[in-house]
């Protein structure tokens, strides 16, 4: 008898290999059965996420992309416009200046929120009892904040 697989009597008491999958687990019935594949299944589960996304996301990001070829004063007629709304937009020094304060602003806040956050995380991580009061500051930021917010709460309501 093989031993590698568990085994439980059968019908005339002879040793048959158990439902149960590799590991131990038995499993779901739906693809024991061999009524749904396993992709099938991932698809018929992701569907109505997917259909939530596309009308949520890209349908208005395609329409927002569609519509910034057109000229469109308040409720009047649209007018084709090509790439003109482009070209005005880079001519534009303002929109220029936007997009490099932006930019900076960006690259410089990921670079300090990170680089101190790693500082702080090699710190704390030497002796619990050395960096007992820097941990302690950090993490009870964290906490009281959530408090803060549910008193804040209860006297709304």
């Amino acid at each position: 008898m093989d031993t590698s697989a568990p085994t439980h009597p059968g019908a005339a008491g002879r040793a048959t290999k158990s439902p149960r999958a590799e590991g131990g687990r038995r499993k779901p019935a739906v693809f024991r059965r061999g009524k749904m594949s396993e992709a099938v299944a991932a698809y018929v589960l992701l569907a109505p996420v997917l259909v939530l996304f596309a009308f949520a996301v890209v349908y208005p990001l395609v329409d927002t992309i569609r519509l910034s070829f057109f000229d469109i004063k308040g409720l009047g007629a649209a007018k084709f416009n090509g790439f003109g709304n482009y070209v005005t937009l880079f001519y534009d020094a303002t929109f220029r200046q936007s997009v490099v304060t932006t930019l900076t602003w960006t690259i410089l806040t990921t670079i300090l929120s990170v680089g101190i956050g790693w500082a702080l995380a090699i710190l704390c991580s030497f002796s619990p009892r050395a960096t007992l009061v820097p941990r302690v500051l950090i993490f009870a930021a964290y906490g009281i904040s959530e408090a803060v917010t549910g008193f804040i709460w209860l006297g709304i309501y």
